[in-house]
């Protein structure tokens, strides 16, 4: 269950070798996807094993990226329910999975892979074609950038967050060759709900802090972890996204979460920042109230509750029944 359930199940319905409706599904749907339910409906294997399929991959693929190179894998997976799983891996589940994909291409950004980083993107994309944003992280990562360069870079951007950019990206549409991403671009450029802008908001300021902690600690990253510098650069990358899309809501989260993820790596870093035992109970600490605030901006979503009160779980129960007594 979750947000675009009913959509995937018609999706799956509707999609076959030879059947009529691929000519339109085939310039909206991604080929990857497409060809792999294909594949399925051929040998006879129904929507849920589809399901089953992106959830075991997405669910993997994350967990052994935290357990690599997360200090503290469990905290990792505490951040990630509460700001992947839940929406990306329970609903959205071609970008939870690409989202998978190009956590994995992370690796080859820090060991400098050019091959293989190439190809997990073009994979996360044949999924969801969004992770074509991904590509220019291989050079700038591997381009040393100091950190009050990139302090100067988000003060310049930071202006963008008040700047409807809406028309400048319909300018853009007509170059755009690829008849995924424009069909895609041209319907959250055009729809209120998921092209209205974001402006600044809590998300923004949490992100912006979390990167401001990462150049605070810069000297301490480098000499712990290797890949550090291309951590920072990377989380740059995505706030940078997040800004300039500002304008359609859906493009900057699309774009940017694929960053966002690495919060799971992120906060547990800071997490061994502390001294002493009281220090990092703080700091994990503030890694739970994190994740609490992420679980309560969802369940303060009424679209988010309705795609989830089957479970009817001790989490969405009393707010459940709240709405139901308030639309009595």
């Amino acid at each position: 269950m979750g947000y675009d359930f009913a959509n995937y199940n018609e999706i799956f319905d509707s999609l076959s070798f030879g059947s009529k409706n691929n000519a339109v599904l085939d310039l909206l749907i991604e080929p990857g996807f497409s060809l792999f339910v294909k594949i399925l409906k051929l040998l006879g294997l129904g929507f849920y094993v589809l399901i089953f399929v992106f959830a075991f991959f997405s669910v993997i693929l994350k967990t052994a990226f935290f357990s690599k190179y997360s200090a503290y894998p469990f905290v990792s997976l505490l951040i990630y329910f509460s700001i992947a799983y839940l929406i990306k891996d329970m609903g959205q589940i071609r970008h939870g999975l690409a989202m998978a994909i190009v956590l994995m291409s992370f690796v080859f950004v820090f060991k400098k892979k050019t091959f293989a980083f190439f190809l997990f993107v073009l994979l996360a994309f044949t999924i969801h074609a969004s992770a074509i944003a991904v590509i220019p992280v291989y050079w700038l990562a591997n381009i040393t950038i100091r950190p009050r360069y990139l302090i100067a870079a988000l003060v310049v951007l930071f202006p963008l967050l008040f700047i409807d950019l809406r028309p400048v990206f319909l300018s853009f549409l007509g170059f755009i060759t690829l008849p995924q991403v424009q069909s895609k671009a041209t319907f959250y450029l055009y729809s209120e709900e998921f092209g209205s802008p974001l402006g600044l908001n809590i998300s923004v300021i949490l992100r912006v802090l979390i990167f401001l902690g990462m150049l605070a600690f810069y000297q301490n990253g480098k000499n712990n972890y290797s890949f550090y510098p291309q951590l920072v650069t990377l989380y740059f990358y995505g706030l940078f996204l997040y800004i300039l899309f500002n304008s359609v809501s859906d493009f900057a989260i699309r774009t940017s979460d694929y960053f966002k993820l690495l919060d799971c790596i992120i906060l547990p870093f800071f997490i061994t920042l502390g001294k002493n035992r009281t220090q990092k109970s703080l700091l994990w600490s503030l890694a739970v109230l994190y994740s609490s605030w992420s679980i309560f901006k969802l369940l303060s979503d009424n679209t988010f509750l309705q795609e989830y009160t089957p479970y009817r779980t001790f989490l969405t129960m009393d707010t459940i029944i709240y709405s139901h007594h308030k639309f009595i």
